[in-house]
């Protein structure tokens, strides 16, 4: 077939090159081989010429997910998708002033529904001291600054997000010795409820290890105190990844079960994690086979529940992944996965982006807003902080993808 169709292309015969390629075309990334790989990358500049827009749309998100197209060609697709991918409609956008804090700017927030209150969120608020050029260079705020730091705050607001009823600093009183770093603090607070009141968060430090290496550890938030306690490191399932760089794990409670998990990682297999509270190690919960690349997945926001109507989803989450060039900022982009009932993946979704022009932009939570729509947190260049309102509606009709 990938030679009928080389020959094809070479004699400029392009109706029957897309007649050759449609008959061996998957719509299941599972059953995605090496040869639809090869004859996918041939289709891109016959589709281009013949405006096939959404079968071309379809090549390159097949090409800027799969596990079995190698990191360096990833890449070179994601530049070509990019063009495409188009900003997610939104009910509503609600930037979240930062606090009055010199050389500190709001981002990252992470939304979810307050257990002791109705109808009001907590939004923890990340704050920094640092931006990204457009060279894609990290530059501290104030210039006699070389060190990162991070505040954490706790904006509690009402369901309509109009206003801010109080926010309340948090102080690191975590547990584990900190070795020195270029960065410190924790980093993108991940937060959940236990027994229905209990505030806990999973949260990323360069100060566990020597090395500075990132890795994740497991607090407790205590905000009429308003620390953070606890800081068990999280122990990944291999000891050949406990000291190399870990972020984004997704933390979560198991509405079948009650207790602590995570996920690890999305692809090539979807781990989750149950943790060990006492000791921080980890042990797979369940392992998931997916045709999806780890680099092209990364984790965003954990699993909340949500369907879709006449399928077997139960939960979404969000998975991120980026546009890498030499010395310009790099570009976000972003997909949902849908999971079924036992956190299993089902399908994933075409890329899209929050905001235009593309830039830096960091999904770390997502919540129910409404009956007919859901909260997203959302971080922009890493100087602004917003919760975007994207209806049901929406996220239900994008173009998905089996796994």
């Amino acid at each position: 077939m990938l030679t009928t169709l080389t020959d094809h292309i070479k004699n400029n015969l392009p109706e029957e090159a897309y007649s050759v390629w449609k008959s061996q075309k998957t719509t299941s990334l599972s059953s995605y081989n090496v040869q639809n790989i090869l004859c996918d990358i041939k289709m891109i500049p016959v589709l281009s010429d013949m405006d096939h827009k959404e079968e071309l749309i379809d090549i390159l998100e097949r090409l800027t997910i799969h596990k079995d197209v190698n990191a360096t060609n990833c890449n070179i697709m994601v530049g070509k998708l990019e063009p495409y991918i188009t900003v997610l409609p939104h009910m509503k956008k609600v930037c979240l002033s930062s606090q009055p804090v010199q050389h500190f700017n709001a981002t990252n927030p992470y939304i979810l529904s307050n257990p002791e209150i109705p109808d009001e969120y907590i939004i923890n608020v990340r704050h920094v001291n640092y931006h990204c050029d457009e060279r894609n260079q990290y530059h501290c705020n104030n210039p006699k600054e070389s060190t990162v730091h991070t505040k954490n705050f706790l904006y509690f607001m009402d369901s309509k997000l109009e206003t801010v009823k109080k926010v309340i600093p948090l102080k690191d009183m975590t547990e584990f010795v900190k070795f020195p770093s270029s960065v410190e603090d924790l980093e993108d607070l991940r937060l959940f409820v236990r027994d229905n009141s209990y505030l806990w968060c999973t949260a990323t430090s360069r100060q566990i290890l020597a090395t500075t290496v990132p890795q994740i550890i497991l607090g407790h938030i205590n905000y009429p105190q308003k620390i953070i306690s606890g800081g068990i490191r999280l122990l990944a399932h291999n000891q050949n990844l406990q000291d190399i760089t870990q972020k984004n794990w997704l933390p979560f409670v198991d509405d079948n079960t009650g207790d602590i998990k995570c996920i690890f990682s999305f692809g090539p297999s979807c781990i989750i994690y149950n943790i060990d509270e006492l000791t921080g190690r980890c042990s797979m919960a369940e392992s998931y086979p997916t045709p999806f690349s780890f680099q092209q997945a990364r984790g965003g926001s954990p699993p909340v529940p949500f369907q879709i109507p006449g399928t077997d989803v139960a939960y979404i989450a969000t998975v991120h992944f980026a546009y890498d060039q030499p010395n310009i900022r790099r570009r976000y982009f972003h997909r949902f996965v849908f999971l079924n009932g036992n956190y299993k993946p089902l399908s994933i979704t075409r890329s899209f982006t929050f905001f235009e022009p593309h830039g830096i932009e960091f999904v770390i939570s997502c919540c129910k807003a409404s009956p007919t729509s859901m909260y997203i947190g959302v971080g922009q260049n890493d100087v602004k902080a917003y919760i975007i309102e994207v209806s049901n509606e929406t996220i239900q009709g994008l173009v998905r993808y089996n796994v």
